[in-house]
């Protein structure tokens, strides 16, 4: 039976759908300072291919920790990104106040009227968050610090400004160096996978993302995702880093401190 999926305009840009909406970025943007004289052309390194693995809780687990998320008012994001941090603390063996978390929200319900599957691409604010002294580290805590900076965030306009106020501000005059760069753990948070129609005798039975970017630095970062009534945390590392089965392993045991005594 043939689907009639209607007809739609092309989808708008993030710029637009929130000008729309009297969003704009909280400074005009600066000119960007005139680049340096260019000098020898440096050698670019061989592009990274990413490989995606899985940690996938049991739905006994899945039901666990959105238990304790419900008793302890802090999202089931919120549960993970915490355990994903200390994790990250552990094997960089680095303070866990000197990482930065960094994660996209999805603000298509957030933005009134709200944005439909599509009306746009890339409805995406972006959200910084530091571990501080005051915070216990513990991932009920950190969880708990994530949603309340992103509620207040989302309160004062910040978040749905972010990526506006990103390129309003100056270029760099100075060529991006990896070595200065920030400890950085990015999560992005796909939610729960909808009902999805099958032709007859095809059965789902998981989702996990997949990376096909080439890049020129070695980066890694996770996706996590609901499936079938199971919480999936993808990790999308450079392929034969030496460092992801302890990686993996650490964020495991986190995850299952937070559901043993449950």
């Amino acid at each position: 039976m043939p689907l009639d999926l209607g007809r739609h305009p092309y989808p708008r840009s993030l710029e637009d759908l929130l000008a729309e909406r009297g969003i704009h970025a909280s400074a005009p943007a600066v000119p960007a300072a005139p680049p340096p004289p260019a000098g020898p052309a440096a050698a670019r390194p061989d592009p990274v291919i990413r490989h995606v693995v899985q940690h996938r809780l049991t739905e006994a687990e899945t039901t666990a920790l959105a238990n304790l998320g419900h008793r302890e008012k802090v999202t089931l994001n919120g549960l993970v990104s915490g355990a994903v941090l200390l994790a990250e603390a552990e094997i960089r063996d680095m303070p866990l106040t000197e990482l930065v978390y960094r994660y996209s929200v999805n603000l298509r319900s957030r933005l009134t009227p709200p944005v439909g599957a599509t009306e746009g691409t890339n409805v995406l604010g972006g959200v910084g968050f530091k571990v501080t002294d005051e915070i216990p580290h513990d991932a009920v805590a950190i969880g708990r610090a994530i949603g309340e900076q992103l509620r207040a965030g989302l309160a004062d306009g910040s978040v749905q400004r972010s990526i506006l106020d990103m390129f309003a501000r100056p270029t760099a005059a100075k060529p991006w160096d990896p070595k200065l760069a920030l400890a950085v753990v990015s999560i992005m948070n796909w939610g729960a996978a909808p009902p999805m129609r099958t032709p007859d005798g095809l059965r789902l039975t998981n989702l996990h993302s997949a990376s096909r970017m080439r890049e020129t630095i070695a980066l890694g970062g996770y996706v996590m995702s609901s499936f079938g009534g199971r919480v999936g945390i993808d990790l999308g590392w450079p392929e034969g880093d030496p460092s992801l089965p302890e990686r993996l392993g650490c964020l495991r045991e986190r995850l299952a401190r937070l559901t043993r005594d449950l």
